[in-house]
């Protein structure tokens, strides 16, 4: 039996990981890079969505911080993913007698997160003053289980399908990670501090186009939603200075106007994502955005 002192032997492994630098090793030190961090593998026919390949953002994809590390060692000491109760399409597949490998590490890394995520819901807002906090932090869980219940059943599911990432937790760290990053360079590098403000307002676009879509497309169908890829397209048009290689991810594809150059004038056009406040995720050991976060009604 796995020791609950080793923290290490985890699923979610505790490490100097952010979200910056699982960017830069998608983009870096993947070979498939491309194929592992677009979204142009996520179809649209008849007016549903669908996965082609594994690139959508997982589990593995949230850095794991002190307050998850935490929680997992309960969920292992208590043996809390035993008792995690299964959605319909995962109980199904976990009866059957004979089970392929990839729906085997699937189950068994979904009741992990689930009873994590869990757990940190009801340590967070169990005892909040304010009874809707924890209610909608429950809602989007269960949108969430929805969501990983619905991709082991797709036509495509294979070996490397790795559990979809928490809405909540990821946008996150996407969002925090974006904001530290501009402050820091702007500490940095203070004579292009207007260069790194308009940075920031453009990634904060992307934030944003990438937020309302999993509102408005991928939230209500409980499809796992893309991977942000605002530090991507940084990466690609201003480090690499190669816009037009950033263009020719996407063309062609449903996702072309991700390959636009300029951003910023777009967010004027994307609707307000209504997402009620939770009043911040506190899911880390760090101060959580200010931004509020969750699922619309």
């Amino acid at each position: 039996m796995t020791d609950p002192q080793e923290p290490q032997k985890i699923f979610l492994v505790t490490s100097q990981h952010t979200f910056i630098s699982f960017a830069k090793g998608e983009i870096l030190h993947d070979p498939s890079a491309e194929s592992c961090f677009l979204p142009t593998s996520l179809s649209h026919h008849g007016g549903e969505w669908d996965w082609n390949s594994p690139a959508y953002a997982t589990v593995i994809d949230t850095p794991m911080t002190d307050k998850l590390v935490q929680a997992a060692l309960v969920v292992m000491r208590n043996k809390l993913a035993d008792k995690v109760v299964l959605p319909p399409n995962i109980k199904m597949l976990s009866e059957k007698k004979i089970l392929l490998e990839c729906h085997k590490s699937y189950i068994k890394e979904f009741s992990k997160s689930t009873a994590i995520f869990e757990y940190c819901v009801h340590a967070c807002y169990g005892d909040s003053e304010d009874p809707n906090k924890l209610a909608t932090m429950k809602k989007a869980f269960e949108n969430w289980r929805l969501t990983c219940n619905k991709l082991i059943f797709s036509p495509n599911f294979s070996t490397g399908w790795r559990v979809p990432a928490f809405f909540l937790v990821y946008n996150m760290y996407c969002t925090n990670a974006c904001l530290d990053y501009f402050k820091k360079q702007k500490e940095l590098y203070a004579i292009k501090e207007d260069l790194w403000e308009e940075y920031l307002l453009d990634a904060l676009a992307v934030v944003e186009a990438w937020r309302d879509m999993f509102v408005r497309r991928t939230s209500p169908q409980y499809i796992a939603f893309p991977k942000c890829l605002w530090y991507h397209r940084y990466f690609f048009l201003e480090v690499k200075e190669q816009p037009g290689r950033w263009r020719n991810f996407f063309e062609g594809s449903i996702f072309d106007d991700r390959g636009i150059i300029s951003v910023q004038n777009e967010s004027d056009d994307v609707a307000e994502v209504v997402l009620p406040n939770v009043g911040g995720v506190c899911f880390d050991n760090g101060s959580p955005s200010d931004l509020e976060i969750n699922i619309q009604e």
